[in-house]
């Protein structure tokens, strides 16, 4: 065969290896625009952004030193308004990143370091709520700056999840409060700039029983619609009986339920309540699926979830 003259026109194909996902994402947003995906996996040490029109992977950001507890359950990142920056928090720490070039443009230690318990971006990354590793203090953080607006104490109440409406002015919490032998379960709505009380949702209230028998273990998330107008709490609680461990036996897990119930903001009134039915011991490894409450999602136009 005769061979190609040499220079310019002769040369050598190139082989591009495109890695893609190498492990399994456990968080992945898109854009405003929805020009860009960011994933991160199960164990937090980077966000990988992509390029929806091509497929292709742009970068690694890599997210730098962990902490003791540091996974994606207790970090998270939000792109900006018109998606230019990409804000991480991970090991307490609050970065920048630049999404044309994956630089980063700047830390703030919100946290001596350490790790937060729950994390939570407003969809404009305007505003962070945050809570200690014991979920007795939650503080929201203005973005641009890094300072702290406020702090709410929980010394008596059991904290179990947070999130911010998709404009920012409101933060939902649900936690439970044990006053006088009563547990209730409370759905808060708080304004999110000064913390003030807005609307107090009762959930349900019931005796406390001091028993080794089966008792639930709560796991909650919170969803906002999209126009901000409903709230809704998803209960995946696990019910687990430990009365063998006086006798030298485990906590056996039993099964979780799985519910939905939806409020009006404006009035508290109760909208909607689903009830799924619960998945059995035999069909359920709680260890198998770490926060499994978290695949929940309202469509656009608010009529399905």
């Amino acid at each position: 065969d005769k061979q190609a003259p040499p220079g310019p026109r002769a040369a050598r194909p190139e082989l591009v290896l495109q890695t893609g996902v190498t492990a399994p994402a456990f968080k992945a947003i898109f854009s405003p625009d929805g020009r860009l995906l960011a994933s991160m996996d199960f164990m937090a040490g980077s966000i990988k952004l992509w390029e929806l029109a091509t497929w292709r992977e742009l970068f690694v950001i890599n997210l730098g030193a962990r902490a003791g507890f540091t996974y994606a359950i207790n970090s998270t990142f939000a792109f900006n308004s018109d998606g230019s920056s990409l804000f991480s928090v991970s090991a307490g720490t609050l970065k920048q990143w630049d999404t044309r070039t994956g630089r980063q443009l700047r830390a703030t230690d919100l946290n001596q370091g350490e790790d937060f318990g729950l994390v939570y971006f407003s969809a404009d990354a305007r505003l962070l709520a945050t809570t200690t590793m014991t979920k007795s203090l939650l503080a929201v953080w203005d973005v641009s700056s890094g300072r702290k607006l406020y702090e709410l104490k929980f010394e008596n109440n059991d904290l179990q999840v947070l999130a911010l409406s998709p404009d920012g002015r409101t933060l939902a919490i649900n936690n439970e409060s044990d006053s006088g032998g009563v547990v209730r379960d409370v759905l808060t709505l708080l304004d999110a700039a000064s913390g003030r009380a807005i609307q107090t949702i009762k959930i349900s209230e019931q005796k406390r029983t001091m028993t080794m028998g089966p008792y639930s273990e709560p796991h909650r998330a919170i969803r906002f619609s999209p126009d901000g107008r409903a709230v809704a709490v998803v209960s995946n609680d696990e019910k687990r009986d430990a009365s063998q461990m006086l006798s030298g036996g485990q906590i056996r897990n039993s099964d979780r339920t799985n519910k939905i119930r939806t409020w009006d903001i404006s009035s508290g009134r109760e909208t909607i309540s689903l009830d799924f039915g619960s998945q059995s011991a035999g069909t359920y490894d709680p260890s198998l699926y770490p926060e499994m409450r978290d695949g929940f999602a309202f469509s656009n136009d608010n009529r399905q979830c």
